[in-house]
């Protein structure tokens, strides 16, 4: 399914700056835990980008209930990563910084709000907790109990 996704023109595509390789993907999976990516090379606002990701997220979506799948809304969430510069250096931006968000269709068909979580705010993902800044406080605590 994620080969219709990269047909498509979905996804993360990463130039080598050694290299020059070109790589692309449109995410991460495992049985049922799907991480989707999406990013663009040039300057794009976010609401581009965010209507570039909700158009995936539907195309993902079809996909799985073509083969009679289905996300859960309360167990998926997403992220926006974006950066601002002031007083001489970059930062990430807060949810509050670029509003907006990503909607998908229940099992039943209707319409709901995925859960928007900002960047330190690490969530578990394939077995291991992540948040987009790097941090590991969430997976330490898990790892030391």
């Amino acid at each position: 399914m994620q080969n219709i996704l990269r047909t498509k023109g979905y996804g993360c595509k990463l130039l080598s700056p050694i290299s020059k390789i070109a790589t692309q993907f449109v995410g991460y999976a495992f049985v049922d835990d799907t991480d989707l990516i999406e990013s663009k090379f040039s300057t794009i606002d976010n609401e581009d980008l965010r209507n570039t990701l909700q158009q995936a997220v539907d195309t993902w979506e079809g996909s799985l209930k073509a083969t009679c799948g289905a996300i859960v809304p309360e167990k998926t969430f997403w992220y926006l990563v974006d950066f601002k510069w002031a007083a001489g250096s970059w930062s990430y931006k807060y949810i509050t910084d670029c509003p907006g968000s990503i909607f998908i269709n229940d099992i039943e068909g209707n319409r709901k709000e995925l859960r928007r979580c900002e960047i330190y705010d690490a969530q578990e993902t394939l077995g291991v907790y992540l948040a987009p800044d790097g941090n590991t406080r969430k997976q330490q605590v898990k790892c030391k109990t």
